[in-house]
């Protein structure tokens, strides 16, 4: 276990050497009080104690070791004087020394996972500097309890994050205890039976062809390229923006997804695997975008030739000076602007001094467009599209493990999860097909092998328009 070092502000440094606040910081924490380890030179050896607040009264206690003086402190930062005192037991304080901290397994979890991308492991440091060091990085791991968990995941939750994201850490802080049980450094994962409140889904936003034109109708050629690939084929932005030329194939139309543009502090963008093994597929696309898909590979090889670039680097969406697309920057200087204009409003807030700055300079020469007269009443999302796309392909018949594949859901249970409530929805229209195939007089109503083979037509026509579907247009 390793001791903190004091600070006459109340603050101490963890195992890392990174700074923890005896006040707390953004993220969730139990209050802590200031103890300060004493050590006073006598004329037969040297008094230990440690001094804290209580209840407006600075007590002090006394040990036999500084090891103890020092483990016992780091409980009374992390938990408080009142659990601190019920830990007194000279055998307690030893074991607490002899085992790691949390803080000191989430580091040696983090140095295991060496198949880790480097935007994985930032996420990892960045869920223990910012929600779990502060809560309890000085806590010896085998004093971890359920109830220290919940209470954990309750303190997040009042903080103000989302389900999600504390589903995420937890999901983190489970794995790193894991770990620890697989080394046999403790017996039991306190985070196992440990629920999460689910919080409100953001609403997910389905365009239908009419706004979707809408929109698209105040985006200029090179942005519109992009707008109408994701709509028309659901894939992922980072998943788009990787496309090259040998992804395409104008034959067989169909576009091989196998890998995406990532991010990380350390090799700043940087080409990875798409989000899930799934997410490695070959989808089919509509005979409708060839001609964009011709222009857009001719451009990607001229300026790759003019370049010198690898044909695995000639990107075929970028921006207007032909370099990978951003999504920040698309964003704020162009799909927001189509955005509001799509919703009958000026294309820049110039209230905002971000906006204004943006009009000021023209981009895209937003400031002379008129507002639509009929304002489509969304402010979908880039990721929208995908979920537009898969709309589409219910309402068309495409069933939900279809979709699955198409946009590369590592499980079934997130596609239903999403889509399943618009399946039901259409499954009247199915229910309608069936009433107007049987609907005939009982006179003349067919035998039973008669009905079987009714039957599998209708299967079958079903089955030919699904796979129409997914090798066709894909807009109603």
């Amino acid at each position: 276990m390793t001791a903190a070092v004091s600070d006459p502000r109340g603050a101490g440094k963890n195992a890392s050497g990174s700074r923890v606040s005896a006040k707390g910081g953004s993220g969730a924490q139990p209050a802590k009080s200031r103890a300060q380890v004493r050590v006073r030179q006598l004329k037969h050896g040297e008094s230990i104690s440690v001094r804290f607040n209580m209840n407006g009264k600075r007590p002090e206690r006394s040990f036999d070791t500084r090891e103890h003086a020092e483990a016992w402190k780091l409980l009374v930062d992390q938990e408080g004087p009142e659990k601190a005192l019920l830990m007194l037991d000279a055998e307690e304080l030893t074991a607490a020394i002899s085992s790691h901290t949390v803080d000191e397994l989430m580091k040696l979890y983090n140095k295991s996972r060496t198949g880790a991308e480097d935007g994985t492991l930032e996420h990892y440091e960045m869920f223990a500097r910012t929600s779990i060091s502060p809560f309890m990085s000085a806590l010896p791991a085998h004093m971890v309890t359920r109830e220290k968990i919940t209470e954990w995941v309750e303190a997040e939750s009042e903080s103000g994050r989302a389900s999600k994201t504390i589903k995420n850490r937890l999901g983190y802080l489970a794995g790193v205890f894991n770990f620890a049980v697989d080394e046999e450094l403790l017996t039991k994962n306190p985070c196992r039976g440990v629920r999460i409140q689910r919080g409100e889904r953001r609403p997910v936003v389905f365009l239908t062809v009419s706004q979707f034109d809408t929109i698209i109708s105040f985006l200029e050629q090179n942005e519109q390229d992009a707008v109408i690939m994701l709509a028309h084929t659901g894939i992922r932005w980072g998943e788009l923006t990787a496309l090259t030329v040998d992804d395409i194939d104008l034959e067989k139309l169909t576009v091989s997804i196998n890998k995406a543009w990532k991010r990380s502090k350390k090799r700043g963008w940087y080409i990875g695997p798409p989000k899930t093994k799934k997410g490695v597929r070959e989808i089919s696309f509509s005979e409708n975008l060839v001609p964009m898909l011709l222009r857009l590979i001719a451009v990607a090889q001229t300026v790759g030739k003019r370049r010198g670039t690898k044909r695995s680097e000639m990107y075929l969406f970028t921006n207007r000076q032909n370099n990978p697309l951003r999504g920040q920057r698309f964003l704020a200087g162009y799909w927001n602007p189509a955005l509001r204009l799509a919703n009958g409003l000026a294309p820049f807030d110039t209230s905002n001094d971000a906006d204004n700055n943006r009009w000021q300079r023209g981009i895209g020469a937003f400031g002379t467009r008129t507002p639509a007269v009929s304002p489509i009443g969304k402010f979908p999302r880039i990721h929208d599209l995908r979920h537009t796309h898969a709309s589409w392909l219910l309402e068309k018949g495409a069933t939900l493990h279809a979709i699955q594949y198409r946009l590369g859901h590592e499980s079934i249970k997130t596609t239903v999860d999403i889509y399943g409530h618009r399946a039901n929805a259409l499954s009247r229209a199915e229910a309608d097909i069936m009433t107007d195939l049987f609907q005939v007089d009982e006179a003349s109503a067919p035998n039973p092998q008669e009905r079987l083979a009714q039957i599998r037509e209708a299967r079958e026509a079903l089955e030919a328009e699904e796979r129409r579907i997914l090798v066709g247009d894909a807009t109603p």
